[in-house]
C-alpha cells in the first residue's frame, strides 16, 4: 500500500479568483477562473476513472488529499500525473 496526494489547481475560492483577476477584464478573469476549476475537474474524473474497485482509499484533510493504494496503481497515476508523490 502506498500514499500519493491529489493536488488540484485551486485553494481558496477568493484567492484563486484573485490570482485569475490579474492582468485580465472582469469577464475574461470569470472565464480563467471557469477553465481553473475544469482542470481540477478534469483531474479528479481522470482519477475516477483510472481507479481500481477496491483496494483504494481517500483521505481529505485540510488543504490534501490523501490517496492510498496498491504500489504499482499508485506509481501509474504519479507518472500519468494525476497524484504526486508525498514525502
Amino acid at each position: 500500500m502506498k500514499t500519493a496526494e491529489l493536488n488540484l489547481s485551486y485553494f481558496k475560492a477568493g484567492d484563486d479568483f484573485e490570482a485569475c483577476r490579474k492582468g485580465r477584464t472582469l469577464a475574461s478573469a470569470l472565464i480563467r477562473h471557469c477553465e481553473h476549476l475544469k482542470a481540477a475537474s478534469a483531474k479528479i474524473m481522470r482519477l475516477h476513472d483510472a481507479m481500481p474497485k477496491r483496494g483504494v482509499t481517500i483521505h481529505g484533510d485540510g488543504h490534501m488529499i490523501l490517496v492510498s493504494g496498491p504500489d504499482k496503481w499508485i506509481a501509474e497515476m504519479v507518472d500519468a500525473g494525476i497524484l504526486d508523490e508525498t514525502y
